[in-house]
């Protein structure tokens, strides 16, 4: 999976084989305005935390910041 933030909040969480996930990235960069570098934000940790919680059946409300 593919997840694409900023510091305070998760802008995608996509497959990456899914097809046109590459124009979505590019929409994304030209609405925000931002180049998309490779690293760890806290809604990308907190996003993998909350996706580890929910297929272990101990999550069903998600807790990151979209």
């Amino acid at each position: 999976m593919l997840a694409i933030s900023d510091e305070k909040l998760l802008y995608l969480l996509e497959f990456v084989d899914r097809s046109g996930v590459e124009r979505e990235i590019e929409r994304l960069r030209i609405k925000t305005g931002s180049a998309i570098i490779p690293g760890s934000t806290e809604p990308i940790l907190m996003i993998k935390e909350d996706l580890q919680l929910y297929f272990n059946g101990t999550l069903q409300k998600f807790n990151t910041p979209i």
